[in-house]
């Protein structure tokens, strides 16, 4: 592989902790003090907004601030809302993205190519569905895309159902799409799943669509990053 770079699990986080781990992430690739990073982890239950979310996306939610206790987070990745809950990897890389592609819709492309291969190596067939980022299983969606650019670095990225609940995704228009039904890796086959045999299933597939050698980091400090980021501005839709 060409491009050397790293590998971060987190292991379960809340969102803002995985979010003050993307901006201290972001600042140092994007001074160059870095090399390339993939962070992995897994969410505790959590409903998070993307710029495109509308009211009727959420229903009452959007008022309530959380639906059925989980609340709900303003986020400025793209895309409308979707849910976070152990057993869905989130992937966020942080990549120049000059290295890899021309610009946004061909780094979507990209991660999406990611899932696809990812449950390719699970045994799953899975596909991209004009003008809808993300990868589906036949009408089901079973992986979401979601990113921002600036100065040039990649934060946000992609969630793939793996062994999570998919209930909470019943209470929202997931991505703002209408009739929209989500999946899992559980869900898709008769083969005992792991969180585990997923995550290497990503790293696997994340490696060979971005030519990037990944060396285990066992902490922000091995990297040399310190710092204790910025809370979000809001975790609440008003």
């Amino acid at each position: 592989m060409s491009l050397h770079g790293r590998l971060l699990n987190l292991g379960v986080t809340t969102y803002q902790e995985a979010h003050d781990v993307q901006l201290q992430l972001h600042a140092a690739r994007a001074a160059n003090r870095i090399e390339d990073v993939l962070v992995l982890t897994e969410h505790f239950p959590i409903y998070t907004l993307g710029r495109t979310t509308r009211p009727e996306h959420v229903g009452a939610g959007w008022e309530g601030k959380s639906i059925n206790g989980i609340a709900l987070c303003i986020s400025d990745r793209g895309g409308s809302v979707t849910y976070h809950g152990p057993g869905q990897i989130v992937g966020y890389p942080i990549l120049a993205l000059r290295q890899y592609c021309a610009g946004p819709k061909a780094y979507i492309h990209l991660l999406e190519e990611v899932l696809i291969r990812s449950l390719a190596i699970l045994g799953i067939k899975s596909a991209r569905r004009p003008g809808t980022p993300g990868v589906w299983v036949k009408d089901h969606k079973i992986g979401a895309v979601g990113v921002r650019i600036s100065r040039g670095v990649t934060r946000h990225g992609f969630a793939l159902n793996v062994v999570n609940t998919l209930e909470p995704f019943s209470a929202v228009l997931p991505c703002g799409l209408v009739g929209c039904t989500v999946t899992s890796v559980a869900m898709e086959t008769d083969r005992q799943v792991t969180l585990t045999g997923g995550r290497e299933a990503v790293v696997r597939g994340f490696q060979e669509v971005f030519d990037l050698s990944l060396e285990e980091a066992f902490s922000m400090t091995d990297m040399g990053v310190y710092g204790t980021g910025t809370a979000l501005q809001s975790c609440n839709p008003s």
